[in-house]
């Protein structure tokens, strides 16, 4: 498990540009309506797919908010091979971090300035504690699901980068 909630990965492949990129849009809900609660879906990703990038999201059964944003490219790596090169990033980040430092920017002006400094210690460890786990936990698991639905998806090969 990484300490961070970032993945970089290459998933290597034999297939063809034009068939990786038929086979990925062909497995990718490309449906532009917004997200709603009572959205269907019949695909394991949505999102949308170009000719040589997409940014898609894995479909997390009951709940319309996955904790992996997954943005890729189309690489050539050789003149047989092509590969998904691949970023995924917790949108969770974009709203629990600020909410974290808000509050350990509370916790200081409501313990700190009165000179209560172990209790605001414990209380933005705990706050920063729960906020990691609460992000990291819910992305790596997720993380670890799409990368392999991804790779039985085109029959490829899993290099880490990062």
């Amino acid at each position: 498990m990484i300490f961070w909630p970032f993945k970089h990965i290459r998933i290597e492949t034999q297939l063809k540009h034009e068939n990786l990129r038929e086979i990925l849009s062909n497995s990718i809900d490309q449906d532009s309506k917004g997200i709603y609660w009572g959205k269907r879906f019949s695909k394991r990703f949505w999102g949308k797919i170009g000719d040589s990038s997409f940014r898609i999201r894995a479909v997390v059964p009951y709940w319309n908010i996955s904790p992996v944003d997954i943005n890729g490219r189309i690489v050539d790596v050789s003149q047989e091979k092509n590969a998904l090169d691949v970023k995924m990033s917790s949108p969770y980040n974009r709203i629990v971090v600020p909410l974290a430092i808000l509050a350990v920017v509370l916790f200081f002006v409501n313990f700190g300035l009165k000179g209560e400094v172990d209790t605001f210690l414990i209380n933005s460890v705990i706050t920063l504690g729960a906020a990691y786990i609460l992000v990291n936990i819910p992305f790596q698991i997720q993380a670890l699901k799409s990368i392999s639905d991804l790779n039985r998806i085109i029959n490829g090969k899993i290099y880490k980068l990062k």
